[in-house]
């Protein structure tokens, strides 16, 4: 009798020790399964934001022969071109340009990443839209009202750079939170395209 109430004691004992393990297993699983949600999701997200930046620098450096002009080369329609690309990805769109062509934070002369995270926006999931427009020359300005006239070749061979800098929030709360403590996770996206022209 006293063999068999041991061995009850030590099956409830053994019981225990499997819900606790069990519990404990499910919490590191868990933690897991959100880490690769959350990497597959900033690689869905940088695709998208590299894609949008490609088709909006494409957009803007198209010249028209028909209307001898490049007219897509101008803050509005390039900020159209980009928000059709985030819409696409289901990403919240952007205002508009941030009206500066930011400075690399390394010495490239370009204008390409990394930038300094003070570009970045605040916000989470949310896009801030740059734009470099270079001149054969070499002036660089971040912003243009309007597009070039037609027959105005100035800006034949010039560059255009689309920079989207995008700030990214996890699934987790806990972890997003100790995510913004050290910065977060920023991800940038820039194309250029050679700006096309005719005489």
């Amino acid at each position: 009798m006293q063999i068999r109430g041991s061995s009850r004691r030590d099956h409830r004992r053994q019981n225990g020790q499997a819900i606790t393990e069990l519990g404990v297993s499910l919490v590191v699983f868990l933690l897991l399964l959100t880490g690769l949600l959350d990497l597959g999701r900033v690689y869905y997200f940088t695709s998208a934001l590299r894609g949008t930046a490609f088709a909006a620098a494409r957009h803007a450096a198209w010249f028209s022969n028909n209307q001898r002009q490049n007219p897509y080369l101008d803050d509005s329609d390039i900020t159209t071109a980009v928000n059709e690309g985030l819409a696409g990805a289901n990403l919240a769109t952007v205002t508009g340009v941030q009206g500066t062509c930011p400075n690399p934070s390394d010495s490239n002369s370009y204008h390409n990443p990394p930038y300094d995270n003070s570009l970045y926006p605040t916000g989470i999931n949310q896009t801030y839209l740059y734009v470099c427009y270079t001149t054969p020359g070499g002036t660089v300005t971040g912003s243009q009202a309007t597009a070039p006239g037609p027959y105005i070749s100035t800006w034949h061979l010039g560059d255009v750079n689309v920079i989207l800098l995008f700030n990214y929030g996890l699934v987790t709360g806990f972890l997003q939170n100790q995510l913004q403590a050290v910065g977060g996770i920023k991800v940038a996206a820039n194309a250029h395209f050679t700006i096309q022209g005719g005489p």
